[in-house]
């Protein structure tokens, strides 16, 4: 009747512990604490990931609006984001560049230009002007469970660039975008394609429709959609580096035409 995670890294556990204590009721109960382990009660619901439909959705965005995405006030937010999105960013580049060459110059038949020259083609403070909010940090369909009384989320990030208590909304909502489109189901069972010639990904036709649903909802409550495909599009640059041949191919192609796209839009 319980959960029990490990970390090997100690200050990652005890951070997502702090933050299980600042997001309250909306996640598991923390019962036990160690150094490198936490235990929490088992939360009876469904996966939302398999139980999600395009109305479910609706009321889930609404649920994280009022519930989750509650504003923040902090100084030098811009700076957490720039840290975030990118002095991190920059560093899963040369991650990935020490393995494998940047040398598409072509996906799908797009000219698109290396990684630096892309990402310096993104407008910095443009970029790092988030909204501080209570934030997720791992926002995917994998983390939160459909119950009886609503939603509970699983795998809260442990911090925002060292922060525990304020993220941005768009990386919630970029995460959220990225899974509609990128999820494990799709992954593990390898339908899709990492040459350059022929990038892409099958896609799950009731998750296209939430992400449709997802656009409405953004450009309806003010936010930001083009950053939310900018961030999309780094999330899976980011990625790429912490995955194996050929999916970190894919994630790397697939992140570059995105991003080229989203620029030149």
């Amino acid at each position: 009747k319980h959960v029990v995670k490990f970390f090997a890294n100690q200050e990652t556990n005890c951070n997502r512990i702090h933050r299980a204590q600042n997001l309250g009721d909306l996640v598991p109960t923390i019962v036990s604490t160690a150094p490198n382990f936490y235990k929490y009660k088992k939360i009876e619901g469904e996966l939302f990931a398999n139980s999600v439909t395009q109305k479910k959705f609706k009321r889930f965005l609404n649920w994280a609006q009022s519930d989750l995405w509650k504003p923040r006030e902090i100084d030098n937010f811009s700076q957490l984001c720039h840290e975030f999105y990118v002095d991190k960013t920059l560093g899963r580049i040369e991650k990935y560049l020490t393995k494998y060459k940047d040398s598409e110059r072509h996906i799908n038949q797009e000219a698109v230009p290396d990684i630096y020259e892309l990402f310096w083609g993104i407008d910095i403070d443009w970029l790092c002007d988030g909204m501080p909010v209570q934030f997720h940090g791992d926002f995917i369909l994998d983390n939160i469970l459909e119950t009886e009384s609503g939603f509970c989320l699983l795998d809260w990030r442990q911090d925002f660039a060292g922060n525990l208590l304020v993220g941005d909304i768009y990386y919630d909502l970029a995460k959220l975008n990225h899974n509609l489109m990128v999820n494990h189901e799709i992954v593990n069972q390898k339908m899709f394609d990492s040459s350059c010639e022929n990038c892409y990904i099958l896609c799950n036709s009731k998750l296209i429709g939430c992400k449709e649903i997802l656009k409405t909802f953004v450009i309806e409550n003010g936010y930001d959609w083009k950053k939310v495909q900018t961030l999309t599009a780094l999330i899976w640059i980011n990625m790429a580096p912490l995955h194996d041949y050929p999916f970190n191919r894919f994630l790397f192609n697939f992140g570059k035409l995105n991003l080229y796209r989203v620029i030149n839009d």
